[in-house]
């Protein structure tokens, strides 16, 4: 009986391990079959009454980007008819490189962010202070929601609102490709996407687009929505808004929650976000936002279940490979070649969805052999961030301010 297991169980594995990949695999390339690619898009026509789009940008200490990042959405060939930057209390040239800027855009406007009230996180007081100013103009007919370490090329303002008027989408959030100069911050961005994966699902932005499921995802680099949206969640001035860490995702959620129709696309080369140049950046940055996906005993349920599958299944390969070549020293090379053969194609299985996910991703390709080590990087920083939080302190620090988390 033990004999036939020995040759049984290495395929019976082998087929379980398959049936798990290809299901990733298959959820994988549906989303990226379905998921809007505007670069692949035909340039759309001019618009007969081009809408009137105003951008509200939040910066806080944003010196090294806001030039680039203005220049950049004033160049759109549907332009943006109002550009806010609310200066959320930078301490560098930020201010003064936008009014310097102003004199040469004249519809760009300087809105230094008023003292932000208790309960509000600061991001979402600035954004809140940009929609209230813009919403005064009553002839905005749709709100640019970005971030100062962006850049679009000419093209992708039109062709987003081309695609949120054929599809009939009241909310349009576009994922932008990453540059960043740290392998570290790139490790820990891939470990932190894995974990959402498995934390959401990889048909996470599909779900988005259907109006039975609750689920909505969002990137802050690009938010494009109708201003009747903006109206009807008063900005940000909601209970679950005011102080929400993921200021982008709470924010798409609450719209969808309020019956409007929300999509995401991607577009790697015509929105570029300079993303975290440092492990130590990254490390801060991802906090803010796996903080709260830790909130709340359903979402902390779910996520704890993440953490530990993450690193068991980047983990299991290894011990696995262990264990047969101790067999093998102890019985020889025959009793190790039928289950080092299925553990071999089982890899082999594993790297492809991985190579599939980095290309959706647009991580580089190296990301397939390094996916283990980002694998335990995002449970690490989840587990700091409990840790913290059970000790009584602040466990999030952004932007020079620290937040419970």
């Amino acid at each position: 009986m033990w004999g036939r297991w020995q040759v049984v169980g290495p395929f019976l594995n082998a087929a379980v391990g398959l049936v798990a990949t290809g299901y990733a695999w298959h959820s994988i390339s549906r989303t990226s079959r379905a998921l809007p690619c505007l670069e692949r898009r035909p340039a759309p026509l001019p618009a007969a009454c081009p809408p009137r789009i105003a951008v509200v940008l939040a910066a806080r200490d944003e010196a090294e980007g806001i030039a680039r990042c203005v220049w950049s959405l004033a160049m759109q060939s549907l332009a943006p008819v109002a550009m806010w930057v609310v200066d959320d209390h930078s301490t560098d040239a930020t201010a003064q490189i936008v009014m310097d800027l102003a004199h040469d855009l004249p519809a760009l406007a300087l809105l230094p962010a008023p003292a932000r009230p208790a309960g509000w996180a600061g991001k979402n007081w600035a954004l809140h202070c940009g929609m209230r100013a813009a919403l005064a103009e009553d002839s905005i007919d749709w709100f640019l929601l970005t971030d100062a370490d962006t850049w679009h090329a000419p093209a992708l303002l039109a062709r987003a609102w081309d695609l949120l008027a054929e599809t009939g989408t009241d909310v349009l959030s576009v994922f932008p490709g990453v540059v960043e100069s740290d392998v570290g911050a790139q490790l820990l961005r891939a470990g932190i996407g894995e974990l959402y994966s498995y934390l959401y699902g990889a048909d996470y932005p599909l779900r988005t687009a259907d109006p039975r499921d609750p689920a909505a995802l969002a990137a802050g680099q690009f938010i494009l929505a109708r201003t009747s949206v903006v109206r009807a969640l008063g900005g940000f001035d909601q209970p679950g808004l005011r102080g929400a860490l993921d200021d982008d995702h709470a924010w798409v959620l609450a719209a969808k929650a309020a019956g409007f129709r929300v999509a995401v696309a991607r577009s790697p080369r015509l929105l570029v976000t300079r993303g975290y140049p440092t492990f130590r950046a990254a490390w801060q940055g991802h906090a803010h936002h796996l903080a709260a996906s830790l909130r709340g005993p359903g979402r902390r349920a779910r996520a704890l279940v993440a953490l530990v599958a993450l690193p068991a299944v980047a983990l299991a390969p290894f011990v696995a490979l262990a264990r047969l070549i101790r067999r093998w020293r102890r019985r020889g090379m025959r009793a190790v070649a039928l289950p080092l053969a299925t553990w071999g194609v089982q890899q082999a299985a594993t790297s492809a969805v991985r190579w599939r996910a980095a290309q959706l991703a647009d991580l580089p390709w190296w990301y397939v052999l390094a996916a283990p080590l980002g694998a335990l990087l995002a449970p690490a920083l989840a587990l700091s961030l409990l840790w913290r939080r059970g000790r009584g302190h602040a466990a999030v620090t952004w932007k020079g301010r620290r937040y419970a988390g």
